[in-house]
């Protein structure tokens, strides 16, 4: 099945509900729906972010929602997560919010395995 997110707009509120499978194997389609979703939410105050409709979530997929989630948090809404059938998603989504924001985010430039012994040659003590 393939993902979405559907979006519900009640007000200055609105409903988030992904639906289908949120895994490695969907990553880009998930990623790609982050600006619509957030467009769609422009001017709301709070959302209920409904789990209930999830076939199946993987770290990766709880990656995606965890940005979603992270920047409009970071906008100033108010952000509830309903589990529903679905405790292990929640358990996943908030662990990798959690995860998030205590650790930094480094860029990791490829290297060829002899650049990399040579660094590790270098950083060694005498």
């Amino acid at each position: 099945m393939a993902v979405a997110i559907r979006v519900y707009r009640e007000g200055d509120g609105a409903r988030l509900v992904p639906t289908g499978t949120f895994d490695l194997g969907h990553t880009m389609a998930a990623t790609r729906l982050l600006p619509d979703v957030k467009a769609r939410l422009h001017g709301c105050v709070s959302v209920d972010v409904d789990l209930a409709e999830l076939e199946q979530m993987d770290g990766t997929g709880a990656a995606v929602l965890s940005q979603l989630l992270d920047q409009l948090d970071a906008d100033g809404l108010q952000i509830r997560v309903t589990e529903g059938p679905n405790p292990e998603a929640a358990r996943l989504l908030a662990l990798c919010r959690q995860r998030g924001r205590h650790l930094p985010i480094r860029k990791v430039a490829m290297q060829n395995l002899m650049a990399r012994i040579g660094k590790l040659a270098m950083d060694m003590p005498q």
